[in-house]
């Protein structure tokens, strides 16, 4: 059964503390340091007829107000850099009928899937899957889960009907497993990675087909994303009538 469905994503992403607030904070520490020792050598110099650049401890502080200003500089463009990452990645609308939804770092769009009923109530089937990575980075993900979208409460399942339905999922999974989609694995920057997952759930009434389905995964930095992928109902073909 082929077909194009485009998932919609939600990101979720854990406070990423960057080194840029540290080199800043030390980098002021310096800064502040070499500012009183440049008083202290002033005072001790003053009287003497001397060049102020004589005095070690001038010249030491003089040494760290230069590193530390430089030092808090270089945190302070570091997280200016984060931030721009960050805006791009999470805040700039994709869709210009919605300028208030944010983009999405992933996107999912199934371009096969295959499916079984199983004793007339559940199904199991298989997505073929193309994750596409939308920033300017690699993301690399570490699992991937795919299940269905139930309403309601979830009813007990009979023994003899869940093994009915793990075997049919492991003929699938059997079926594509040159191909599965697992991680780790990275998505490169603006590319796109390819593959099946196998899930089950319970077949849709009246409309028939496959349940919607939702698609979570994790990558290296903690982050999560939810990508919701739309039911595809039972397709019926009529032939014409010829008489």
């Amino acid at each position: 059964m082929a077909g194009e469905h485009v998932a919609t994503c939600s990101y979720n992403s854990e406070d990423e503390e960057g080194h840029g607030g540290g080199i800043t904070v030390v980098g002021a520490a310096m800064a502040s340091i070499g500012g009183i020792l440049i008083g202290h050598g002033d005072w001790e110099n003053h009287g003497t007829h001397l060049l102020v650049w004589a005095n070690l401890w001038f010249a030491t502080g003089c040494l760290l107000l230069a590193l530390g200003t430089a030092m808090v500089g270089v945190g302070a463009l570091t997280m200016i850099l984060k931030w721009k990452r960050s805006r791009e990645r999470r805040l700039t609308p994709t869709d210009p009928q919605d300028p208030g939804r944010a983009e999405e770092p992933l996107r999912a769009v199934v371009i096969d899937e295959e499916w079984s009923p199983v004793r007339d109530v559940f199904c199991t089937f298989a997505l073929r899957i193309e994750v596409i990575n939308l920033t300017d980075g690699p993301i690399n993900l570490l699992t991937f889960n795919l299940v269905a979208k139930v309403s309601g409460k979830i009813a007990p399942i009979a023994i003899e009907a869940w093994n009915d339905i793990s075997n049919s999922m492991a003929e699938m999974k059997a079926m594509h497993s040159s191909e599965l989609l697992m991680g780790p694995t990275a998505v490169p920057s603006l590319n796109r990675i390819t593959g099946w997952l196998v899930s089950y759930g319970t077949i849709p009434i009246p409309e028939g087909g496959r349940p919607p389905c939702e698609l979570s995964a994790v990558d290296n930095r903690g982050n999560s994303y939810e990508l919701f992928i739309a039911p595809r109902p039972q397709q019926r073909y009529k032939s014409p009538d010829k008489r």
